[in-house]
């Protein structure tokens, strides 16, 4: 048997449904780990585009603030607990004793970058409002 008919018998036997199912059923895991895979690279090209921000620390950007939870309320805020004087969350009036939080997924874990925007509520004697946060 030569090499492309090998390749040939592999590749329909990848693609082949398992006995006593549909060939639609094959079709379908194939789109779902196509999608599977998809998703996993655009991780993965996300990550590879941010990762300075994880390595060199100059390239970070900070939050000015010391924050506690643990997470409270129906949008999981976290206290304030202290703020720098020049950041960013002092210049628009956040105090210590208010309440944060990111309105992303992921952005109170990750590492930011210096200069992003960061969405995040806040939440000062009971009102909220809406910032968009320099690091």
């Amino acid at each position: 048997m030569s090499f492309a008919e090998s390749c040939h018998l592999a590749l329909a036997a990848m693609t082949a449904a398992w006995p006593g199912e549909p060939a639609s059923a094959a079709r379908h895991w194939r789109i779902g780990l196509l999608l599977c895979c998809l998703f996993c690279g655009g991780m993965r090209l996300w990550a590879v585009a941010n990762i300075e921000a994880s390595i060199v620390p100059a390239a970070a950007g900070g939050m000015g603030t010391k924050m506690r939870g643990p997470f409270d309320g129906p949008q999981w805020m976290l206290k304030v607990m202290a703020v720098e004087p020049d950041s960013d969350l002092a210049r628009q009036g956040v105090k210590p004793d208010d309440r944060l939080s990111f309105n992303r997924v992921g952005d109170a874990w990750r590492v930011k970058a210096a200069g992003e925007l960061v969405p995040v509520t806040i939440e000062s004697g009971g009102v909220q409002r809406e910032l968009l946060l320099r690091t």
